[in-house]
């Protein structure tokens, strides 16, 4: 049996039986017909004090003077890429510029990858987005980088022809942590809200490495009530993408290297620069 703790301040810990028992059987929900897991808060409750991400529309920092500098899209590359590898290879197309508001738009991946649109999430326990988005194997990681997918530019900013900005591929979980109930379950941290509560928990897994059965363990009662253990994963088992104060839950803009950072300087019809600590080139494609 595996036994872990949600987190404790950002921190997943591993806790293990003292007999030491590495097998993962399935524990018995012994929660009653009512469950173990508290009620949600009540509706119109003020949020909490915890700072909770920005998502901006891509459009959020157009105004009537946009630099021409960076107007426009762009098509770029990370430079030492294999010509083909799509991964390598990303558009922006920048719908505001100026340095008072900061720069604003959308950063895709595969300059020759047809664009994507996912539906937003319906189901707060369903694998999100589809399966076919994560890595092959095991769920155990988030989403990567989905190419011909447009991510929101984060904290873009401007000093002459040079802008700072960031992407997350985190986004795409906005829908989904929206759907999420905020739970206050950390002792010692009344301002911590998590879209589970922030108890232990008991995981069994199969031959593949799939998780096969979730509980979470009331920390008072000690009773246990099964999770869909996607819901445990990214709320609080290892991913840990919303984050969430009394009143609702949205995608964490950066976590577990989530988040690009771009530092790039326009020159005419080009631009240069480094991201995730490699160089990158661009050409303007359109104004």
């Amino acid at each position: 049996m595996k036994s872990i703790l949600c987190r404790t301040a950002g921190v997943l810990v591993v806790l293990l039986s003292a007999a030491c028992d590495f097998r993962f059987d399935s524990p018995v929900d012994d929660c009653p017909a009512t469950g173990c897991i508290p009620s949600p808060p009540d509706a119109g409750r003020p949020p909490g004090s915890g700072t909770m991400p920005s998502w901006p529309a891509s459009d959020a920092c157009a105004t009537a003077s946009e630099s021409s500098i960076f107007g426009g899209a762009w098509e770029g590359y990370f430079q030492g890429s294999e010509i083909g590898d799509e991964r390598s290879t990303f558009r922006l197309d920048i719908t505001g510029a100026d340095e008072a508001h900061g720069l604003c738009g959308t950063l895709t991946f595969g300059t020759h990858t047809a664009a994507v649109a996912i539906p937003p999430a319906t189901d707060p326990t369903a694998i999100y987005p589809d399966r076919s988005f994560y890595p092959p194997g095991p769920l155990g990681r988030p989403v990567e980088v989905i190419l011909g997918l447009p991510y929101t530019l984060l904290g873009g900013k401007i000093d002459g022809h040079r802008t700072t900005f960031g992407a997350s591929t985190n986004e795409v979980y906005k829908s989904w942590c929206a759907l999420q109930t905020p739970y206050n379950g950390s002792p010692g941290a009344p301002d911590r809200w998590d879209c589970l509560p922030n108890w232990a928990s008991e995981t069994s897994m199969g031959p593949s490495g799939e998780w096969t059965s979730c509980f979470l363990i009331n920390p008072d009662t000690h009773q246990k009530q099964s999770v869909p253990c996607f819901q445990w994963m990214m709320c609080c088992g290892y991913l840990d993408v919303c984050a969430c104060d009394s009143a609702r839950c949205t995608a964490r803009d950066e976590n577990n290297g989530t988040r690009w950072h771009f530092d790039l300087v326009f020159n005419g019809e080009f631009a240069s620069g480094v991201a995730a600590d490699r160089n990158v080139l661009l050409s303007r494609v359109s104004k």
